[in-house]
């Protein structure tokens, strides 16, 4: 788990300061108690020096030759000499360990049986317990040893300034620690924070944000958050280059494989298209020469090979015109064009048709001006209206209806004819399909008509859609702007 750096620094100062007080309480009272061990030593030690000296001068000043019998004989008055002497509670021992002063209750039997028997080696000790310190020192006169010295010294007065000390350390200590992690906390917390905006950005950064705010400081911290924040633009500027040039590549592999597909459906239909009439002329031909004097199969052969072959000649003529405009764009001559009289010029020519086919024509026109291409629109005219008679049902109905709407003139046309799937609808632009290939067949096309309207439409800055399709019928829209003086 993840520690905050916020976290880690508190912590660090915690335990810092903590140390800090720790090591300095440790040292200072241990300084203090090695002092008051230096002072009472240095005093038990002149303690010494004068109880010997007044032994010396009283030994002076007595009778007695021999040192140990001078010592047995007053031990009682100079014990209680010396503890006027040096005012310290004193006991006198002979060289065999024998008490020669008066017992005192101060004597602690246990602190004698471990110290008198070093005393008697002629060393100088002592051992403190609690308040209480005894101090065993050999006596000498006449620079011999005659018997063991013992204060009882009182710690009462430097084990209380100790211990106040030390109580007032922990309170003083305890003040500073708090204060001193106080200011240390408000002075690294500005840090701290802005360290983790910066964690916060590079971590937006690997999510693909990288809009944050810069720190406004003027040290290292916020060199660095602003370093960051020009990174991530750059990654950002990168990223989206490599995005629209990635977007740019998928669309041109996606265009590619639509047009190598096209490519191939366009020539699979073409071949297609193209071998069926010449299959059938093929055998008209086989079977002529064979029968060259059947008038019954010459009577017959004539008109489909004439049939065909006029066929053959329009698939080629309108496979050569929507290359030309897949490859090469021409530019349209426009000018205004009354699109009712277009319209009645194609319904003349195609006259023949219509009766033959027994259908009913109905119109309803308004007059309508448009900007276009006389000969591209008499293209796309054509076309709309052939199929409308062609693939429409026998006794069926045409209905024609233009208007002009918001800049644009319109012309609706809607037949009962057999209709188009909707699923198939986005595909009947496409060249060579058709809905329906036997009605095709029959009716002599080859799916190029609406390619070539749509192309021709969209030459002269038009549109051609399909409106509607069903099984009683279509209905395609063409649109065209309105030319500038019938806008106005």
């Amino acid at each position: 788990m993840r520690s905050s750096i916020k976290m880690k620094f508190s912590l660090f100062l915690l335990i810092l300061l903590l140390l800090t007080v720790l090591l300095l309480r440790i040292f200072i009272l241990e300084g203090i108690r090695e002092n008051q061990k230096r002072e009472y030593e240095s005093y038990l030690k002149q303690q010494t020096d004068l109880s010997e000296a007044y032994l010396r001068q009283s030994f002076l000043s007595s009778e007695e030759l021999l040192p140990e019998v001078f010592l047995k004989k007053t031990a009682a008055e100079l014990t209680e000499n010396l503890a006027r002497y040096t005012g310290q509670e004193t006991a006198l021992f002979s060289l065999e360990g024998v008490l020669l002063s008066p017992r005192k209750e101060i004597l602690n039997e246990e602190t004698l049986k471990e110290l008198l028997p070093l005393a008697l080696e002629g060393k100088t000790l002592y051992q403190a317990k609690g308040d209480d310190l005894f101090y065993l020192t050999p006596l000498k006169l006449q620079n011999q040893r005659v018997g063991i010295l013992a204060f009882y010294y009182s710690l009462r007065n430097e084990n209380s300034f100790y211990e106040s000390t030390a109580s007032r350390f922990l309170y003083v200590g305890a003040l500073v620690f708090l204060v001193s992690f106080l200011v240390a906390y408000l002075y690294f917390r500005p840090y701290a924070s802005d360290i983790v905006k910066l964690n916060e950005a590079v971590e937006k950064i690997e999510t693909g944000s990288y809009d944050f705010k810069v720190s406004e400081r003027n040290d290292e911290i916020g060199s660095l958050s602003q370093g960051v924040y020009h990174m991530g633009q750059k990654i950002k500027a990168t990223l989206n280059d490599m995005q629209e040039e990635e977007k740019k590549l998928t669309d041109a592999v996606k265009k590619l494989e639509i047009l190598g597909k096209q490519q191939k459906e366009f020539i699979g239909a073409v071949t297609h298209e193209f071998k069926t009439p010449l299959t059938s002329v093929r055998a008209y031909l086989d079977l002529l020469s064979m029968y060259p004097d059947d008038a019954v199969l010459l009577k017959k052969a004539l008109p489909a090979i004439e049939e065909e072959t006029r066929r053959l000649y329009d698939m080629v003529e309108k496979t050569l015109e929507l290359s030309r405009l897949e490859h090469y764009t021409p530019q349209a001559s426009l000018s205004p064009l009354k699109l009712s009289v277009l319209v009645e010029e194609i319904l003349h020519s195609l006259k023949g048709k219509i009766e033959k086919f027994g259908l009913t024509l109905s119109k309803e026109v308004e007059e309508v001006e448009i900007l276009g291409d006389r000969e591209a629109l008499l293209i796309v005219l054509m076309n709309l209206l052939d199929n409308a008679i062609k693939y429409n049902k026998p006794q069926g109905k045409i209905f024609i209806r233009i208007y002009p709407e918001v800049h644009l003139g319109i012309l609706q046309l809607e037949d009962t004819g057999i209709g188009i799937p909707m699923d198939l609808s986005q595909r009947i632009f496409d060249p060579f399909y058709t809905v329906d290939k036997n009605r095709s067949r029959e009716t002599g096309g080859v799916g190029l008509g609406l390619s070539l309207a749509k192309k021709y439409t969209e030459l002269q800055g038009g549109t051609l859609t399909l409106l509607a399709s069903s099984d009683e019928g279509t209905a395609f829209q063409l649109s065209f702007p309105l030319a500038p003086e019938s806008d106005e």
